[in-house]
């Protein structure tokens, strides 16, 4: 795999991460 394939990958990590950290937060706080 290019450098550039594992870069991107770690910066949609960075990125995606904490935005599905806060859904899942947002999510848990709308059941219960």
């Amino acid at each position: 795999m290019p450098i550039w394939g594992i870069v991107i990958i770690v910066i949609l990590c960075i990125i995606f991460i904490p935005a599905a950290v806060k859904i899942l937060r947002e999510y848990e706080r709308g059941v219960i």
